[in-house]
This record gives structure tokens, C-alpha cells and sequence, in this order.
């Protein structure tokens, strides 16, 4: 592999320094502009979660399981 030149690295250490906040600037008025100007819309979802903790309960009595497993196994089933 060849290196770079002196004159090239020099010029690329010495070019115009950006701020790192200038790419979190970017991507905020990038992200505003979409808010305003795309349309866009929410789903949103209600499950009954009382079967969910009776199983819940089962699995903790057999061994480590967490909750957002069963969040998810149980919002599965309802999908059936």
C-alpha cells in the first residue's frame, strides 16, 4: 500500500475544520423540514395484557425471561 504525499496530508489536516455540531445541525433542520413539510400519521395498538402476566408468571417460576419477551410473544399471538 503507498502512502500519501506530504503536500496531500498537509493539505487535508490544514483544509477547513468543520464543527462536529454542524452535522447534528444538519440532521435536525433535515428532520424539521420533513416533520413540516411530509405528510405522516400514527398507529397506534391496545392489547390485553392479562393472559400476557399469567404466562409471564409461569416463565419466571422455570427460569429468567424478560418482560419485553413477553411483550412480544404475547402481542404475537394476538395477531393470530
Amino acid at each position: 500500500m503507498s502512502k500519501l504525499p506530504r503536500e496531500a496530508v498537509a493539505a487535508h489536516l490544514d483544509g477547513p475544520k468543520s464543527s462536529p455540531y454542524r452535522h447534528c445541525k444538519t440532521i435536525a433542520r433535515r428532520l424539521t423540514e420533513a416533520k413540516q413539510t411530509i405528510p405522516h400519521f400514527y398507529l397506534t395498538a391496545e392489547y390485553e395484557l392479562t393472559v400476557c402476566l399469567v404466562h409471564r408468571a409461569a416463565l419466571n417460576e422455570s427460569g429468567d425471561v424478560k418482560v419485553q419477551s413477553t411483550i412480544s410473544l404475547c402481542g404475537a399471538w394476538d395477531r393470530r
